[in-house]
């Protein structure tokens, strides 16, 4: 870690990137994953073609076999077509790390199998990217808050000192922090307990080009370019069966991360020339350490069973034993030769020094000193420092040398570096001078638990809270135990959670001891110390104390976030400079005029009485905390220590500047078992003549000397444990860049590898080199020819290497253009996550079904069996199992949405997409439904299991904001249905048997509805700031454009029917679905069918991501038959994991618009289409439908892409777009037994569109209130009727009301919240929707083609049977409706829609709206269409989809 001088680094600029020492783990990942592919493939071939040799096999055997040699081979061409798209620099270095490594898991296993232990490094760029579209609105929200709210607080603190502070400048930058990689594994629970855990290990980057100035009194104060690199480390442990499944996450940083800064003004300029750089890093280095470096651990307990203490303070894993034992051909450093060198090691947060040696190159040490070691990833850094009397000069050092290599290593040699280069000593005979080195020795001790401690023993002292404390303390209070040589130290004791008073409480207290000196008071309430505060609370009067307004007084400006931000301003003019006085103004609009001086005078008068009450809370809180804290101090700490010998424990109290107040001393035996404590509190210690009570407890463990390494521990050679150090030129930075030139070399080939020397290397030695990296880079393409980037890509695309998704992604990143989606990665880590809870997860699921949901269900159907005048009906679950295998996510990506908004944003907002998340378990539940009558008990059992579900989903999130919360708004969506497969068990199960299409019926059925409620156009909206977000906007957005397919033929179709001379023919047709949307073409009786008549379609488009899914029939006319398909269109694409090949119906809409006119598509057959509990990969096979001429089947058809453009020419249709909001002036339903649900249709021609039936506003009825004034009214003898109307109730729920037993109270209300909800949504229903219809154009329609087309549009109510009730005809003059930029209008309503009901007898239109069947007065009345119309031209653009 290091700081930087002011003006010596130019600022950096452009996207953050990961360090060096965290690419190169991710690089190291892949070729893992690279070696086991090969592995792993070479493996599959031999077996398939020896099972294939085999006579004894079966045919079906064999061409399994065959099958397999096919898949294995390839996979491995997948993998020879990423290497040459690297090799030719088509992807970065990223996307081809995480390409490879979706090729296949780390263990080649079930990615959701129990015992997965771990899962490579994946990169986070879609996090990264997701910060980076974020990063306008926190740094606009940044600048906003020091502005209005840090500057204030600082100018009030330093005022009192004399001094000014002001911040002039604050600007965090361009530059986002980055993350990645990161990788999970499993760890063991607190204290090395068997109750789970998972450890994650994340890369966080942040370069920042942060600029922030402070202007004060004496001088000007600055920052900028901070730089941050570290890996944090998160600890998810023990889980449990409770909410929230997690008991607490622990956080550190296992190794001190790098922190610079560049400092301006008079600091910096002071650094410069006083040589503080140094004790300024030494200070950043030490807070950090001591706050988040391990041993010091941020802890959040989640779970009351969870110890804190063993949370924040956990065992460490082990003990290394590190032994120092000399060094070679040190440099001599003082004048005349020598140096006094000693080791300074650290390890985390701990640090050691050996003795110096005095005067001599060759230093020899011997010493030893035992470091905790709470992670594998520990880095030993060792510095050779040479002693001075002023300040020690660095001779050499050791970066970044892992403990669980040099523990494995045991005795080894570790060159020195200096600078980044190899440190090299005195002798300079030739090239061949090794470099220097130091001699480590490291053992390993683990800590055991099953036998009793000896000498060698780990000791732990939990200190839990200091009670009966005397007063007068310097504080905080630490408290520091020792045991031999060994010390461990607290953190300064806090308060208790808890432990102190509220500070209402603490002033209704106060306010009842009125008339008495504020000194008794404080005496009497343990408030010594507090008179001042005390006196101003007895002052003060009720109504100006707690500032109780009436209700006249009470107004938007009364809040705390106002409060915050008070500034009286003396005139209009000053007012006017400060963008604070916008809440000043008179109303909670934006741009608020200025109020009047009088109320802004009350305004001002309330704000300071406001500011006084909240500054009495403030200082008694904390002087409350500090009180408990210096009486009562409060640590929850565990300090672990190793001890050499069987040594009492001594325990000393320090004050604030480290003088001991108390001490006492424990004498701990081993005698408890496993972690169990051995010596259990509360420990008497005086303090100055007080005995004070030090509650907490202390466990000794035995020390081992491992002959053998932790399994968990993920072990890899390098340059340790060979015997040649490594040269410097073999690092994969550079093997990235070489390009050998014989004649001139390169930059890197003309530097020798000792420090400082720039002459060209020996022809010997460069021929070494070239031999290296040709070896090493194998740039040797087999086919002989050097690809194009571009040609690179698509030969990856069509071995199937990557998706189409990906395609688009590299492609648009060759071409530059900005803004391009990440590629899809993958987040195992996520998935290991969920493997990890799953025990919990399903264990708590299953308490809360069995505790919780069984009886609410229960309850429900003996309530509904006895409304339906049954004896009895009662639902039981007697099995209830979630299965082994959890959910399972394969790719993640993000794509920005570029759009320059009002504020200065980059960003619009953001799509997160989460790519074929799967479901494939082997759940278990069962349904018994009880029915009892009059003929007896029947049980009926209903059971689903082995459920397959899978789909994308897609998170958009905008608009951005410059302000909390950032985001506008949330949609979540999934651009095509998913799949679903499921077994039945019980009567479903039977069924099934009985009717074969059951299965796929209600498969169907449960997709349809999660269709209806979140499949596109289909949103599901979470409103972040719904002030400024419409919510039709967000609910309904407007589509992308119209695909039109035209079905134009098919080919060697199956014969479907046969005649009586033998010919079969079918009677085919074509269906085609995308989302909602379906189309069925003509019947043509045909093999080789060319459809001419109703051959087109179009389709509204709101993704591009939707399927369009093609399948061809053959109708059946025999009366109940179902047509058969005859084939279906199935696009294959790459999943993650495994390199399997998922198989799903339909094919993108852009993959389709690539095919171009009569594209020829293959008809295929799922020959898999069920799930089983011994399938780990559930894939859908499909095979090409041979027709009876034995050729295969194709279905031609012809897309193209028809866009939203309104720039005068030609349309080809026309986008009807309809937005309803509500309708108004509908009677009552209770005054003329009147119902709905209605809907709203949009018809031109023999065109519509129907909406969704409209809903009611929220209600929110104070049903116990309004059961109140029922029985009131009834009272008063109002009438049934009467108080049905004044209460929107229906009369039989009024009835109801009236003859309410005791404990049916809530029941009534849930029925009558139904009843109001149903009445309102009939008489003022709410849709806010939008409507969509294409409408084609006729080709002698010319007006309609050239823009001068006087549309009629027809809106229509219909009641909850679909008939039409009502209608009115809009309009729509497309020539006159435009804006003056020549664009399409928009048609404001309300849209009046006059209603006339003479006939007084049930039946015709009153009956058709639901009208009851007794006699009404005629209605005459006037139904408003709230809402807009638009009418806009498509225009077809082929291109335009990619």
């Amino acid at each position: 870690m290091g700081a930087c001088a002011c003006g010596e680094k130019k600022p950096p600029t452009g996207k953050t990137q990961i360090s060096a020492d965290q690419q190169a783990k991710i690089n190291e990942t892949t070729a893992v994953v690279k070696a086991e592919v090969k592995e792993d493939v070479k493996e599959a071939i031999e077996e398939a073609e020896k099972a294939q040799a085999d006579e004894t096999k079966s045919p079906e055997e064999k061409k399994e076999a065959k099958r397999k040699v096919k898949k294995a081979k390839k996979r491995l061409s997948k993998l020879e077509v990423l290497e040459r798209a690297r090799e030719v620099e088509s992807m970065t270095l990223d996307d081809y790390n995480t390409a490879i490594r979706r090729l296949h898991s780390v263990t080649g296993e079930d990615p959701t199998n129990p015992g997965k232990k771990m899962c490579l490094p994946e990169g986070l760029e879609w996090m990264t990217a997701m910060l980076e579209v974020l990063w306008p609105s926190i740094r606009k929200y940044t600048e906003k808050t020091m502005r209005e709210q840090v500057q204030p607080a600082i100018s009030r603190a330093v005022v009192a000192y004399g001094v000014t502070c002001d911040i002039t400048n604050f600007d965090l930058g361009e530059n986002s922090p980055g993350f990645g990689p990161i990788s999970a594994r499993r760890v063991e629970g607190l204290n090395g307990q068997p109750d789970g855990g998972l450890e994650l290990s994340l890369g966080i980057t942040y370069r920042s080009n942060m600029s922030i100035t402070l202007s004060t009194s004496v001088g000007t104060i600055g920052v900028q370019n901070i730089n941050f690199l570290g890996t944090l480390f998160i600890w998810l442990r023990p889980f449990v069966d409770e909410m929230p499944l997690c008991g607490g996450v622990e956080m550190a940083f296992v190794n001190p991360p790098t922190i610079e800064l560049d400092w301006t003004g008079f600091v910096g300029n002071t650094m410069d020339f006083s040589g503080l750089q140094t004790k300024v890093r030494d200070i950043i280095d030490s807070s950090v350490a001591s706050y988040c470096v391990v041993p010091n651990f941020i802890a959040v307990p989640m779970h009351p069973s969870v110890d804190p203490a063993k949370l924040k303070c956990p065992q460490p894993e082990g003990i290394m034993r590190l032994t120092v034992v000399g060094a070679n051909d040190l440099p001599s450093t003082d004048f005349g030769g020598g140096c006094d060198p000693y080791v300074q090691i650290k390890v985390g947060a701990q640090t050691w020094k050996t003795k110096s040696v005095q005067n001599t190159t060759c230093p020899q040490w011997e010493e030893t000193h035992d470091f905790l070691v709470y992670n594998q990833d520990q880095w030993v850094v060792v510095d050779v420092l040479d002693h001075d009397l002023n300040a020690s000069d660095l001779i050499g050092t050791v970066k970044h040398l892992p403990v669980n290599r040099i523990v494995k290593r045991g005795l080894a040699e570790v060159p020195l570096t200096k600078d980044g280069l190899p440190l090299i000593g005195e002798d300079t005979d030739g090239d061949d001078t090794p470099p220097c080195t130091i001699q480590l020795k490291a053992q390993w001790i683990e800590i055991n638990d099953s036998t009793p401690a000896n000498d060698d023993r780990l000791v732990s002292v939990h200190i839990s809270e200091i009670k009966g404390l005397p007063t007068g303390l310097e504080t905080p209070l630490k408290i520091k135990a020792s045991v031999g040589t060994s010390e461990g130290l607290t953190k300064g004791g806090v308060a208790k959670p808890g432990s102190w008073s509220d500070s209402e409480e603490v002033l209704r207290l106060i306010r009842t001891q009125k008339g008495i000196p504020a000194a008794e008071v404080a005496s009497m309430l343990s408030l010594e110390g507090n008179e001042e505060l005390i006196e101003r609370a007895l002052a003060q009067h009720d109504d100006e104390w707690l500032l109780q307004a009436d209700s006249s007084m009470a107004s938007w400006w009364m809040k705390n976030s106002y409060l915050l931000n008070w500034q009286a301003f003396p005139t209009e003019q000053d007012a006017e400079k400060d963008d604070r006085v916008q809440w000043a103004g008179s109303s909670e609009e934006t741009n608020w005029p200025l109020c009047s001086k009088d109320e802004l005078n009350k305004r001002k008068a309330y704000f300071t009485a406001a500011a006084d009450v909240a500054d009495w809370h403030y200082k008694i809180t904390t002087n409350l905390k500090a009180h408990k804290a210096a009486t009562e101090p409060y640590y929850e700490y565990v300090m672990h220590m190793h001890a050499n010998s069987v040594d009492d424990v001594k325990l000393e109290i320090l004050n604030k500047s480290g003088a001991v107040v108390g001490s006492t001393t424990l004498t701990v035996t081993d005698n408890a078992v496993g972690d169990e404590p051995d010596l259990v509190g509360p420990f008497e210690v005086d303090v100055n003549g007080t005995k004070c009570l030090v509650h907490g407890s202390a466990t000794v463990k035995s020390l081992v000397v491992a002959t053998e390494l932790p399994s968990n521990w993920n072990l890899k050679a390098d340059a340790i444990d060979s015997k040649e150090f490594i040269a410097w030129w073999k690092d994969e930075v550079y093997l990235e860049d070489w390009h050998y030139n014989k004649e001139e070399g390169t930059k890197w080939t003309a530097i020798d590898w000792r420090a400082g020397k720039k002459d060209r290397a020996s022809e010997e030695e460069l021929a070494k080199r070239v031999e290296y990296y040709h070896e090493g880079a194998d740039h040797v393409i087999g086919s002989g020819v050097t690809p194009s980037k571009e040609g690179a890509l698509m030969a990856c695309l069509k071995a199937g290497a990557i998706t189409w998704g990906d395609y688009d992604v590299l492609i648009g990143k060759l071409r530059g253009e900005p803004n391009v989606p990440t590629i899809a990665e993958t987040i195992e880590w996520v998935n290991l996550l969920i493997i990890a809870m799953w025990p919990n997860i399903k264990a708590y699921t299953e308490t809360m079904v069995r505790t919780k949901v069984e009886p609410q269900v229960s309850k429900a159907a003996k309530d509904a069996g006895a409304g339906m005048k049954m004896i009895g009906l009662d639902v039981k679950l007697p099995k209830v199992d979630l299965g082994t295998k959890p959910p399972h996510f394969n790719t993640i990506q993000v794509e920005k949405i570029a759009k320059k908004n009002g504020w200065g944003g980059d960003y619009d907002g953001m799509i997160l997409t989460l790519h074929n998340a799967s479901f494939v378990s082997d759940i278990d539940i069962e349904v018994e439904v009880i029915v009892t009558s009059a003929l007896g008990t029947k049980t009926m059992k209903l059971g689903v299991k082995n459920v397959l579900f899978r789909g994308t989903i897609k998170t958009i999130m905008k608009p951005m904001l410059p302000t909390l919360p950032m985001i506008g708004a949330v949609q979540v969506t999934m651009p095509n249905p998913p799949e679903l497969v499921m077994d039945f068990t019980g009567l479903t199960d039977a069924l099934v048997d009985k009717i074969p299409s059951m299965n796929r019926l209600v498969s169907g059925t449960v997709v349809n509805s999660i269709a209806g409620y979140c499949c596109v156009p289909n949103f599901i909206v979470v409103p972040m700031a719904p002030k400024l977000i419409k919510p039709v906007e967000l609910s309904y957005p407007r589509p992308v454009g119209v695909l039109r397919v035209t079905v134009e033929s098919a080919l060697h179709l199956i014969a479907g029917d046969t005649s009586i001379t033998g010919a079969g023919s079918s009677d085919s047709y074509v269906n085609i679905r995308v989302g909602s949307q379906t189309f069925a073409s003509e019947q043509e009786t045909s093999l080789n069918p060319v459809w001419k008549v109703n051959n087109t379609r179009d389709f509204v488009i709101h993704d591009m991501d939707q399927c369009v899914d093609m399948e061809v029939f053959d109708a059946d006319g025999v009366l109940g038959g179902s047509d058969d398909s005859l084939g279906a269109v199935h696009s294959k694409e790459t999943v993650i994991g495994g390199g399997v090949d998922l198989i799903r119906r339909g094919i993108p809409v852009k993959a389709l618009l690539r095919l171009g006119a009569k594209a020829c598509l293959a008809l295929t057959k799922k020959v898999k289409d069920e799930v089983s509990s011994s399938d780990s990969h559930v894939v859908f096979e499909s095979v090409p439908v041979k027709g009876n001429d034995g050729q295969e089947s194709q279905l031609i058809v012809t897309p193209s892409w028809l866009n939203i453009v309104n720039d005068g020419t030609r349309n080809l249709a026309y986008l009807l777009e309809v937005q309803v909001d509500e309708v108004t002036g509908m009677p009552s339903p209770v005054e003329r037994d009147f119902s709905g649900p209605f809907k709203i249709k949009a018809t031109i021609g023999p065109h519509n569109v129907v909406s969704k039936a409209g809903a009611a506003r929220p209600v929110n009825v104070d049903t116990a209130q309004l059961l109140k004034t029922i029985v009131k009214m009834n009272e008063s003898g109002v009438s049934l009727n009467d108080i049905s109307v004044a209460t929107e109730l229906d009369t039989t729920v009024v009835e109801k009301a009236l003859v309410l037993k005791d404990g049916e109270e809530e029941k009534w209300g849930a029925t009558a919240n139904k009843c109001i909800t149903k009445n309102k949504a009939a008489e003022n229903p709410q849709f806010n929707q939008r409507l969509y219809q294409v409408v084609p154009i006729e080709e002698d329609h010319e007006a309609a083609q050239e823009g001068r087309w006087h549309c009629p549009i027809e809106l229509s109510i219909l009641s909850k049977d679909d008939a039409e009730i009502v209608k009115t005809t809009i309009t729509y003059d497309v020539a006159s409706n435009k804006t003056s930029e020549g664009a399409p209008s928009i048609i404001h309503g309300p849209f009046t829609i006059p209603v006339s009901i003479e006939d007084e007898s049930s039946g015709g239109l009153m009956s058709m709206i639901g009208f009851g069947s007794k006699k009404q007065e005629p209605y005459n009345g006037k139904w408003t269409v709230h809402g807009s119309i638009l009418l806009e031209g498509l225009k077809q653009r082929v291109m335009d989809a990619d």
